[in-house]
């Protein structure tokens, strides 16, 4: 299990630009920022850091959203999650 990161929240999302954009105003409010392109890097980066909260867009290649939100209620759950999508549903 990773080591607790304090301060820092995991972001996920496949789209780069919305990474970066989120990525400057979390670092402006203080935050350390680690990153992941879909789910299944997600968990790999939650192998390694425990963060205080994970921001995660829903629709991503590879695993997505919700089911990367699934294995992080299972392993962790009382960790925040804050769930974010680009898209409407169909």
């Amino acid at each position: 299990m990773g080591a607790a990161c304090a301060g820092s929240v995991l972001l996920v999302d496949d789209d780069s630009s919305i990474r970066r954009l989120l990525s400057m105003h979390l670092e402006k409010a203080g935050y350390k920022v680690l990153h992941a392109e879909d789910g299944l890097q997600a968990v790999g980066v939650l192998r390694n850091r425990l963060p205080k909260v994970v921001v995660s867009d829903l629709d991503m290649p590879r695993m997505a959203g919700i089911e990367f939100i699934g294995v992080v209620r299972r392993r962790f759950p009382t960790m925040p999650i804050i769930a974010l999508s680009g898209s409407l549903p169909s």
